[in-house]
């Protein structure tokens, strides 16, 4: 029989047991570590598939090959393996390693362009109306859109009122052509002049034509209805004249429109009306056909508040009526070439408040990457506010903010501005 001393462990403790297992586990779980390091060390050091690119801010932006993403201009990186992992180490700037580039200048036409519309010149839009109430008895035009020429009758109007004025006037004559005096007192006793002139003009106020009241004179009885004619050649663009309906006095039965010249009202930003002189040549493109040349002919003191913008009126022919009133064209002036500042447009970060672009202080030139954190106010890479103009296929003209021949990031520009935003965002120490 075996006996224990005090104290003592036999190969079958519990305790000895539990201490084994324990470090049992322990080892379990380094091993793993080193299993998951090892493995996650592989899965950065994986090639990129072949023929797979993406963009790092929009992974939706895929191609075949190498290139800018069409949304922030970064350029595309290769697409890694399933489950590989980019290092968590590398600088967002680094990304895209920043090129720069000078300043350049480039020669370019100043070219105005604007929205217009085309309206009918002051003086060309004749409003037709009766001078004398009645009823309209025929409408031998009855359409908008009808071309008529001048002394075309328009509708016949059945007048009780130019009626009484006929007779009056064929009174006038039948007297004058019996001898009788011609002559008409007045209440206080002076003479108010011929008879049948007199009569004749109620007949011209009252709307007739000359050629309607000679004929009603040779005819000698009043015509019960009487012609309402065109008083100038274009085309009706209104019509509301009802054949049987009662005509007012005053009221608008017809509005023709002489379309042979028409004006296109722009509305041109204002930093564009210096370029604007009136007598210049301009252009206007409608929406189907060939542009058609005009004149500046006005342009408005003042600016519209709201929009910015100030009107400019194009006087324009239209000789086969294809500018039709209402009709939105579109206004360019070709100013004098002029040479101009310009950089990519990749330079250019629209925050949008203000556009900046990135000055290189120290003249390089060359790819170089850029440490996540670096200072940028001590560094080599100065955010500058710019006004930008007119785009040039891939170059934006800049009106003011860099000098020419300074070095600017072509290319990075945008991570520089998310580093600067990240290092602003960054509480201090």
């Amino acid at each position: 029989m075996r006996v224990r001393g005090r104290g003592g462990k036999g190969p079958g403790d519990p305790g000895r047991v539990v201490v084994v297992a324990r470090w049992a586990l322990v080892a379990a779980a380094a091993a793993l570590a080193i299993f998951s390091l090892a493995r996650a060390g592989r899965a950065v050091e994986r090639p990129a598939v072949a023929g797979q690119y993406v963009c790092p801010m929009h992974p939706e932006v895929t191609s075949a090959g190498p290139g800018q993403c069409p949304v922030c201009q970064m350029q595309l990186q290769p697409r890694l393996e399933p489950g590989a992992a980019a290092s968590s180490a590398a600088p967002v700037a680094a990304i895209t390693p920043p090129r720069a580039a000078p300043v350049r200048r480039r020669r370019l036409a100043r070219q105005v362009r604007a929205p217009a519309t085309i309206a009918v010149p002051d003086g060309q839009l004749v409003s037709v109306s009766t001078r004398a109430e009645g009823w309209i008895a025929t409408l031998p035009v009855a359409e908008v859109g009808r071309r008529v020429v001048r002394g075309q009758v328009l509708a016949t109007l059945d007048s009780p009122e130019l009626f009484r004025q006929q007779q009056k006037f064929l009174n006038a004559v039948r007297w004058s052509r019996a001898g009788a005096p011609n002559i008409q007192p007045s209440h206080d006793g002076d003479s108010t002049g011929d008879l049948v002139a007199e009569a004749r003009l109620q007949l011209q106020l009252a709307g007739l034509a000359d050629a309607d009241i000679t004929a009603i004179a040779a005819e000698g009885r009043p015509r019960r209805t009487l012609s309402l004619r065109a008083p100038i050649a274009g085309v009706v663009i209104r019509e509301q004249a009802a054949r049987g309906g009662f005509a007012a006095v005053g009221q608008e039965l017809f509005a023709i429109a002489d379309l042979g010249v028409v004006w296109a009202v722009a509305e041109v930003a204002e930093g564009d009306v210096a370029r604007l002189r009136v007598g210049q040549r301009a252009t206007v493109e409608p929406p189907a056909g060939p542009p058609v040349e005009g004149e500046v002919t006005f342009i408005r003191p003042t600016v519209e508040e709201g929009a910015r913008t100030v009107g400019v009126r194009i006087e324009v022919p239209n000789r086969d009526g294809a500018l039709r009133p209402g009709m939105a064209v579109t206004f360019h002036l070709d100013g004098a070439p002029a040479d101009v500042a310009v950089v990519p447009a990749t330079s250019v970060v629209d925050t949008g408040r203000r556009a900046i672009v990135f000055v290189v202080r120290d003249g390089r030139d060359e790819p170089r990457p850029v440490v996540l954190g670096a200072r940028i106010d001590q560094g080599r890479d100065e955010p500058r506010p710019v006004v930008l103009g007119a785009r040039i296929d891939q170059d934006i003209e800049v009106v003011s903010g860099l000098a020419g021949g300074e070095l600017v990031v072509t290319e990075g520009a945008f991570a520089l501005e998310a580093e600067s935003r990240l290092r602003a965002a960054r509480p201090a120490p």
